[in-house]
């Protein structure tokens, strides 16, 4: 057989399979209750925070009973997971980013993840990529919230001086 013949056979087969039938009422409620719990988790979790959210909020905004919810996900870091397509926060990530903000207030720090490992960066207020001045420093880590320690001992062994006069 030849390529042709090949494609010509596959396409065949292809129309020859009978199409899946449309989902019934049941399965496209489901499937609507699911897009819009993960929706409704999306949102608060990125206006509220993960800590300050529980279920039953996510359920009161969805308009439905916490057992909808638990119907579609077994605990909250589940929901976070599907939601924010990530872990869920741990303790101590919370802890990290509460250190950062009390000891380097105004300073900025991203995180996010290579495929690897997480990735931080923490920049003084007035660093900027494209001017000269400000401070950033950078650390890696195999949890968001090891990634955050990192560039805060980091930060603390470069800004130490710094720090210690009260200036950041």
């Amino acid at each position: 057989m030849t390529a042709v013949d090949l494609t010509a056979a596959r396409a065949a087969r292809a129309a020859a399979q009978p199409e899946p039938p449309a989902p019934n009422k049941r399965v496209a409620a489901k499937r609507a209750t699911r897009a819009k719990l993960l929706a409704e988790a999306r949102f608060l979790f990125t206006h509220v925070g993960y800590f300050a959210t529980g279920i039953r909020d996510i359920a009161q905004r969805m308009g439905m009973s916490t057992g909808a919810v638990f119907a579609n996900v077994e605990d909250k870091p589940e929901l976070w997971r599907l939601a924010m397509n990530g872990p869920a926060p741990s303790e101590a990530l919370a802890e990290e980013v509460a250190l950062i903000l009390a000891l380097r207030p105004g300073w900025r720090w991203l995180l996010r993840f290579d495929g690897a490992q997480y990735l931080t960066q923490l920049s003084s207020p007035d660093w900027s990529p494209m001017r000269n001045g400000g401070r950033c420093h950078t650390a890696r880590g195999d949890s968001p919230a090891e990634a955050l320690r990192q560039v805060r001992l980091e930060a603390d062994r470069h800004e130490a001086p710094a720090v210690a006069q009260g200036v950041h």
